[in-house]
């Protein structure tokens, strides 16, 4: 489990990382890089929570299994 004071995934932090299938971000975090999850051959689903206020190019691409895309509404500060 990702930290909930986590406000920030770095570029290329999961990067090629085939164990993650389902991601769940903390509801604080506001930015995700580059690359963050690109890669990741095994990912299916991942929640972003509603406090995400920029995702850059290329956070997940050649995540070929990604079916699944939630975004949280809520946002909590």
């Amino acid at each position: 489990a990702l930290p909930e004071q986590l406000n920030s995934i770095g570029r290329s932090a999961f990067k090629d990382c085939s164990q993650l299938t389902e991601v769940v971000l903390p509801n604080r975090l506001e930015y995700i890089a580059d690359n963050a999850f690109s890669g990741n051959s095994s990912l299916k689903t991942i929640v972003i929570p509603g406090s995400v206020t920029t995702v850059d190019d290329g956070a997940f691409s050649h995540c070929e299994q990604l079916t699944e895309i939630g975004r949280a509404s809520c946002r909590e500060r």
